[in-house]
């Protein structure tokens, strides 16, 4: 028996190490529900109210499923601790004076009326506490880390500092500024802070947009010491760190913690765009700066620095581990919310509780294949198959078969004529589209080319400027629908009318013509193509499709949420011994009992002897 104690409790400490620490970060547009979400992952189970499953009669194993999880989470649950990304650049803030805060918001101010009465506001809500709040800050980064205990003091005076300081002041700040009318946006606090993040990105500072070298990683640095602060005060509290940051929306941030925890998952909260701006209108967004919101989170192109240093929710979606559905149609409940939140909580602490649904593994092969793209632009990936879920066909965006991709061409090879078949007639020939490839490629300086890159170039982009348009037909690339189409015609497959298409992006209008003529009854996509395609062609005609933002994990959460750290079964005989076992460990103990019966009877019988 105290073997297969220390069976159970060496098990149990290899499960308690995924219970130790959990970092996750939430990315999503404003309004899709990332704040819900924090606020649901740091509430205590009682509050989180967890709606319960059917616990008998069931009608599918999608029912069987949930109450695995529902049950695993009612002995499983931490609520998480919430860093606010808006806080931390509110500590960015603080690393100034008052006089140059000051200074730096009145000159982002237009109107001379208004200067006056946000300055007035600033100093009657603001410069006291911005006073007190600087010092404290200044006497943390004073303090030395010389010694583990100096160490340790730090990261519990910066922690009280961060969750009973900054955070209040945030608040504060958001009070002040809520209506603030800046030059170059519309009248956001928002649009400000999201100001001060880029300024962050960019130079270090939070007041200061000119760029540097070497400081993009600035913000995501004191997110970590951050971090690190919380696990250092948990762990002396002999408490677990469970981390829930809210909102990650630059992706070279999101790829800096996944490089330095591998217990990182990126979760996007995703919602469909209409259910998203209902959210926002009954908070009081005007449609213009909805409008201006969506063009700095979703920008249609960035160049240059601004790859580094700007929001790029697109980005940040394709990044991510696991993507949640949080439509608008479920009620105030967030039950749906609810139920996914916990699903992947409880897998990221006992992976393979449950298997993949049937949507995850469908659309995991989907993320797979779009690997195979050679398009310098964006990989895209689709999957066809019956409503079963069998699969037809695959598909990713690439040139046409026994052409070269984009990937593999070099400009150089272009200018040189060094590899005919591997460009057009067109572009070995066009003096126009040669002279424009020379301008873009040629004259970049040798270094440029010393990191062993291939130049390699966009036809599209290229053509477009010779055009002075902005046209799809240029693309080289079959989209990945479209290539998953054609397979089944290429190599006389089955008719998929009535069948389900899966994409990593939506269709695009093309695309999603094809869709709708070839019957397909569902569609499933992780990230909005940014055009009409769901409104215009989806929502037209009597045989619409259903479209569905889609939810799971994928890539290499996928794996490390469904893949078994023991075999189920070699779990269950650790826990409770196998059959032989316990049929011998009964057996010791009927002959221990029998033998004490002996003994029991023959101090009885003795004591009758003595007695007479």
């Amino acid at each position: 028996m105290d073997n297969q104690i220390n069976v159970v409790n060496a098990l149990e400490q290899i499960f308690q190490e995924r219970e130790k620490f959990i970092l996750i970060g939430l990315t999503g547009r404003t309004g899709s529900g990332c704040t819900s979400s924090a606020n649901l992952l740091s509430s205590d189970l009682s509050d989180f109210d967890l709606p319960k499953p059917k616990l008998s009669n069931f009608d599918n194993n999608d029912e069987r499923k949930e109450r695995i999880i529902y049950n695993y989470t009612q002995r499983h649950w931490n609520k998480f601790t919430v860093i606010s990304v808006r806080d931390v650049i509110t500590s960015f803030l603080l690393d100034h004076k008052y006089s140059e805060f000051e200074s730096y918001i009145m000159e982002l101010i237009e109107e001379s009326e208004h200067k006056l009465h946000i300055s007035r506001q600033m100093k009657d809500r603001l410069e006291a506490q911005y006073e007190e709040y600087y010092n404290e800050r200044k006497k943390i980064k004073d303090l030395k880390e010389n010694t583990k205990d100096e160490i340790q003091i730090k990261a519990k005076r910066s922690y009280d500092f961060y969750y009973s300081g900054i955070k209040d002041f945030s608040v504060v700040l958001k009070e002040c500024f809520d209506n603030i009318k800046l030059k170059d946006s519309e009248d956001s606090f928002t649009s400000l802070y999201q100001k001060f993040g880029n300024n962050i990105r960019a130079s270090g500072n939070a007041l200061n947009e000119d760029c540097k070298n070497q400081i993009v990683y600035t913000f995501a640095n004191r997110l970590n010491r951050l971090i690190k602060a919380i696990r250092s005060v948990k762990k002396s509290e002999e408490k677990k760190s469970f981390i829930v940051i809210d909102a990650i929306r630059n992706p070279f941030e999101a790829q800096y913690l996944r490089e330095r925890y591998s217990a990182f998952y990126l979760i996007s909260i995703n919602a469909p765009n209409l259910n998203r701006i209902d959210r926002l209108t009954n908070l009081g967004y005007t449609k213009e700066k909805i409008q201006s919101l969506d063009k700095k989170e979703y920008p249609k192109k960035l160049k240059g620095v601004e790859k580094f240093i700007c929001q790029d929710m697109q980005k940040c979606i394709e990044l991510s581990d696991i993507h949640i559905n949080n439509p608008h149609d479920q009620g105030l409940d967030l039950s749906k919310l609810k139920k996914q939140l916990v699903w992947y909580i409880a897998l990221i602490k006992h992976p393979a509780l449950v298997t993949p649904t049937p949507l995850e593994r469908t659309m995991q092969i989907a993320y797979q294949v779009k690997l195979n793209s050679a398009c310098i632009s964006r990989q895209v990936g689709a999957v066809i198959t019956d409503r079963n879920y069998a699969i037809k066909a695959v598909g990713w965006n690439s040139s046409a078969e026994a052409q070269t991709p984009c990937l593999l061409r070099s400009s150089v090879d272009l200018l040189s004529n060094n590899d005919k078949n591997g460009f057009s007639l067109y572009e070995n020939t066009d003096d126009k589209f040669r002279n424009l490839v020379s301008i873009n490629y040629k004259i970049l300086p040798e270094h440029k080319h010393s990191l062993g890159l291939t130049p390699c170039y966009c036809f599209k982009d290229l053509r477009n400027k010779i055009d002075g348009e902005k046209n799809q037909v240029h693309t080289r690339s079959l989209h990945a629908e479209e290539n998953a189409f054609l397979q089944i015609a290429k190599y006389g497959g089955v008719g998929i009318k009535g069948g389900i298409l899966f994409s990593t992006a939506s269709p695009c209008e093309l695309c999603a013509k094809k869709a709708y003529q070839l019957g397909i009854k569902k569609i499933y996509y992780i990230d909005p193509y940014p055009g009409i395609s769901l409104d215009h062609i989806f929502q037209s005609g009597t045989k619409r499709p259903v479209v569905e933002l889609f939810s799971g994990a994928l890539g290499r959460a996928h794996h490390q949420l469904y893949t078994p750290i023991f075999p189920y079964k070699d779990e269950q005989e650790l826990l409770y011994g196998d059959l032989k076992g316990t049929v011998s460990i009964l057996e010791d103990e009927k002959k221990k009992a029998e033998k004490k019966l002996k003994e029991i009877t023959a101090e009885l019988d003795k004591l009758k002897t003595n007695n007479k």
